[in-house]
């Protein structure tokens, strides 16, 4: 719990803090006065004064703000309207200068989240594991691949007309977020398209692809004191049997052994071209053993090649999120099943950050994507509602009225407060449901 919460706030942190920031700097840039800048919603907690600016933390922990002078914004505060516009606020600014500052925050969204994959490419550089499409694959049933069309045997050969040439191309994001998803297999000497079901990119979350790559039945490593260690087996041995059963794949051994109730098993094994026949007892009904890891290719980049592939990636993973938004606004996903509140932001946060860090940044950096999405849509009291507020007055050339600004932060600010309940209550939900 307190994990969770430890790496809740620095998500949280971190994506309003620069979201802010970019609001704040393009004010800035601009001559406008800011007045506060705030992580946090509701009274002020801790801060100090440097300048004009208040700097603060406030008591309520999700999301923040900037108040800029002369802006009518979610706070509602309208003392300035009666008074003449200066220099210094935001009304007296050319409304392509107001545009900048509105969108600042998502821009910087969308930076940060560039700024984060280029970091992960270079410092890590690509792994890949070689695809080989001349063989067939497993398929679990019941799984998404399952529910595609695709069965046990095929050979997978392309997605969306894209060869496969990595197991990390089988779940591309680029490919999978395509509005018409398709995989050609050949089944029986025969190539087939099969087209993936509406719901797939909502059900990637809940169920398992059910094709994974096909570990060689080929002993890994070996775990001291196990079955395996006292019957001599080695790293580099292949199972070919256990006791009549044939072994394929790694994933035979568990599977088999769990049908046994005779601790006492016969394995038939290959090592350095020689077959033997080896008696086994296992214990707690396992040998001990892993598999032999995959042969990774891997790719290295030079910090050039990192940008470019981290804001490829950037745009990739918008493209995909507004594909998404967009079959929930067409009904063929449902938005409860799709839109994570902050309980959901809470639990995902604890477990990506357990999963190290080069997970949890990535998780940051597809979060930071998705408030820049949701801070776009235009909806009053969003900087999308701003922006169309913008757009209108510049068509009909005058400003609206401040009276009608304010009712439609109001009405913004309600829909808001709509959103964030029905958030958590389906979370709550998903959770004890």
């Amino acid at each position: 719990m307190l994990e969770s919460l430890f790496y809740f706030i620095i998500v949280i942190g971190v994506l309003v803090f620069f979201h802010e920031l970019g609001h704040f700097m393009a004010a800035k840039a601009f001559g406008m006065r800011v007045d506060v800048f705030s992580l946090g919603m509701g009274p002020r907690a801790i801060g100090f004064q440097r300048g004009d600016t208040d700097y603060r933390l406030s008591w309520f922990p999700l999301g923040g703000y900037v108040k800029i002078a002369g802006m009518i914004d979610e706070s509602l505060d309208t003392e300035f309207v009666a008074s003449e516009p200066q220099h210094w606020e935001y009304r007296s600014k050319p409304r392509w200068q107001r545009m900048i500052v509105i969108s600042a925050g998502v821009i910087m969204n969308v930076i940060i989240a560039g700024i984060i994959f280029s970091f992960l490419n270079f410092s890590n550089g690509k792994q890949l594991i070689p695809f080989d499409a001349n063989r067939s694959v497993f398929v679990e049933e019941n799984s998404l691949a399952w529910e595609v069309g695709i069965r046990t045997g095929d050979r997978l050969v392309r997605i969306n007309e894209q060869e496969i040439r990595y197991w990390n191309d089988l779940l591309s994001l680029e490919e999978i977020s395509a509005v018409d998803l398709n995989f050609t297999v050949v089944r029986d000497g025969r190539s087939l398209t099969l087209h993936a079901p509406d719901n797939f990119q909502t059900n990637l979350g809940k169920k398992d692809f059910g094709i994974t790559y096909p570990y060689e039945p080929v002993i890994g490593t070996i775990a001291p004191g196990s079955a395996a260690e006292k019957s001599d087996l080695q790293p580099g041995d292949r199972i070919l049997k256990i006791n009549d059963r044939v072994i394929e794949r790694f994933e035979d051994i568990p599977d088999y052994l769990g049908t046994l109730t005779d601790p006492n098993v016969t394995l038939t094994l290959e090592r350095n071209r020689r077959e033997w026949v080896q008696p086994v007892t296992l214990q707690g009904g396992k040998i001990g053993i892993t598999p032999q890891p995959p042969v990774f290719e891997k790719v290295e980049y030079s910090s050039g090649e990192a940008i470019t592939s981290g804001f490829a990636q950037t745009i990739t993973g918008m493209g995909a999120m507004i594909n998404s938004f967009t079959r929930i606004f067409q009904g063929k996903e449902d938005a409860r099943e799709a839109i994570g509140g902050p309980i959901q932001i809470f639990r995902m946060s604890g477990q990506m950050g357990s999963m190290g860090i080069d997970t949890f940044l990535n998780f940051i950096a597809m979060l930071s994507l998705s408030l820049a999405l949701l801070n776009i849509l235009p909806i009053p009291a969003l900087d999308g509602g701003h922006l169309v507020i913008l757009m209108l007055e510049s068509v009909v050339r005058r400003d609206i009225p401040n009276k009608i600004k304010i009712g439609i932060q109001q009405t913004g600010l309600y829909l808001l407060i709509g959103l964030l309940a029905f958030t958590i209550v389906n979370d709550i939900t998903r959770i004890f449901l």
